[in-house]
Parts: structure tokens; C-alpha cells; sequence
């Protein structure tokens, strides 16, 4: 009788899965050989180990989020979509964002790299960034990075609230902002019902 051969999409899509429903926290062999209704050996025939998985299936992720989320032009203007790309995404899949950017488990310095390199890529396409020296351009990234980030849990937590067009005057702003070396203004109102507390 011929074994059933369990292909490494097969195992990356249970992967997959099991982030969506736990985030990494119960991201193990175990549990993803539980999703698929096998043992833990196809596993390991198709990856050297857990931490392998974990990148391969990482950076599946990025090449979907790239593909389904960045990659549809919104203002035109490459450096400003990308990010506001990145904000929906963490509003309309806020279990899958914390897994792969919160969770201590996750992928957040994998993800990260990622983003410079994703983002590096665009910066050739823009007048703002051209001919900086990559220090300048990775110390811009982080300033960036950290708003944004900061947005995303202020508008995960119901601080603040924003429609798409303020989004991206927000981002355009950010965006100019960063590249002329201003400081960022923020210019968003907090949630009556929040400030009357404070």
C-alpha cells in the first residue's frame, strides 16, 4: 500500500491555520500535524525544524500580504499606499496582525526585515528617497514605523477613529513629514467618551 505524501503547502497552509486560530503561542509541531490529522514525521521530512517552518511560513505571508493588500495602487504615490495598505490590513485582520507583529512569539523582527527590504524597494520609485545613504533611509523607516505602529493600536483600542480619506492625509502627511526631517504633527481626535475620563 502506497504512504500518503503530505506536501510542504499542505503543511504551510495548517501552519497557517493553527496562527489564525492561537497566534504563535501554540505554534508546535504537534499542533500543526493535529490540523492536518497526521503525525509530526511529515513535518520534519519537509522542514529542518519548527524555526524553519515558522520562516518559510512567514514569508508565504509577506509575499500573500504584498500580493492581496500592497499591491493595488490607492493615491498613486507608492510610499504613501504602502503603509496605508499595512494599517487596513492590521484593521481587517487584527488576530493575524498581532500574531505575526505583537506576539513575543511571533515574527516581529522577521516581519520587520522584511518591511525595510519591501520598503527599500519602493523608495527607488519616489523623488523623496532617492540617492540617501542607507543609514539615513533605515533611521527614516524606523521613525515611520513606529507611527504607524502607534496608529494601528490607537485605532485597534478605539482611541482614535479614522476614515480611508483621512487615513491617507494622515500617511501623505507622515510621509512629507519624515522626508523633509519635520517632526509629525499629529492631527486626530481621541474618542469623546475616552478624553471625558481622562
Amino acid at each position: 500500500m502506497r504512504r500518503k505524501v503530505y506536501t510542504k503547502d499542505q503543511i504551510l497552509k495548517a501552519a497557517h491555520e493553527v496562527v489564525l486560530e492561537s497566534g504563535f503561542e501554540k505554534f508546535t509541531a504537534r499542533n500543526v500535524a493535529k490540523k492536518m490529522g497526521i503525525s509530526t514525521q511529515p513535518i520534519y521530512l519537509e522542514f529542518k525544524n519548527m524555526e524553519d517552518l515558522k520562516r518559510t511560513l512567514l514569508q508565504k505571508i509577506e509575499t500573500d500580504m504584498h500580493r492581496k493588500f500592497m499591491s493595488q495602487p490607492i493615491t498613486g504615490d507608492v510610499i504613501v499606499d504602502a503603509p496605508v495598505h499595512y494599517i487596513e490590513f492590521a484593521m481587517k485582520k487584527p488576530k493575524l496582525f498581532k500574531a505575526l507583529y505583537v506576539d513575543p512569539k511571533g515574527g516581529g523582527p522577521i516581519m520587520y526585515e522584511y518591511s525595510v527590504k519591501f520598503y527599500k524597494e519602493l523608495s527607488k520609485q519616489s523623488r523623496r528617497f532617492n540617492g540617501i545613504s542607507d543609514e539615513t533611509f533605515n533611521l527614516l523607516h524606523l521613525e515611520a514605523w513606529i507611527v504607524v505602529n502607534g496608529l494601528i493600536t490607537m485605532l485597534l483600542a478605539g482611541i482614535i477613529s479614522l476614515s480611508h480619506e483621512e487615513l491617507i492625509d494622515l500617511v501623505q502627511k507622515l510621509i512629507d513629514d519624515i522626508s523633509q526631517g519635520k517632526k509629525f504633527q499629529f492631527d486626530v481626535k481621541v474618542d469623546p467618551k475616552i478624553s471625558e475620563n481622562i
